[in-house]
């Protein structure tokens, strides 16, 4: 993410960094908001989350994984970061989200017929689809009303 693909409301990718090489808009819900706000900067840095060396994109993410399984005392396999997009269809699918409006929030292009005629963006109910999955993530998070949520903890030494 750098500072160019962010507008007041959007994080707009060109199409040069998106799987199927279209454009898209991310709606910038409170949340991302609040995580955009804590992040701590390098003066003169172009991206949000910098990498390990000045100016860089954050990479390593494997390596991350590895932290967490050391951290936890377990393998939390076969998780993996695009398993973040299934689980934010999924969610989506629980809170009554519509099909198009989940595969527009993944900048899926929707095949066949209804492909060829419908051109539609889905703009508003995207951003209420991002607003519904952040209330929804947050209500995770935070364990309200669940009673199955275990927090992952450093196991004693």
């Amino acid at each position: 993410m750098t500072d160019a693909e962010l507008t007041e409301s959007l994080w707009e990718l060109e199409g040069q960094r998106t799987k199927n090489g279209r454009p898209m808009d991310i709606h910038r819900t409170a949340a991302l908001n609040a995580v955009l706000a804590s992040v701590k900067r390098s003066d003169g840095c172009t991206f949000v989350f910098e990498g390990r060396h000045y100016n860089r994109p954050i990479g390593g993410f494997s390596d991350w994984k590895d932290k967490l399984d050391a951290i936890t005392g377990k393998s939390v396999a076969p998780w993996t970061l695009h398993d973040l997009r299934r689980t934010g269809t999924s969610l989506m699918q629980r809170l009554g989200i519509a099909f198009e409006v989940r595969e527009a929030c993944c900048n899926h292009t929707i095949k066949g017929v209804a492909g060829t005629y419908n051109r539609y963006a889905y703009a508003a109910e995207k951003r209420h689809a991002f607003e519904a999955l952040a209330a929804e993530i947050d209500r995770i998070v935070s364990c309200r009303e669940l009673s199955n949520v275990v927090p992952l903890t450093k196991p004693a030494a």
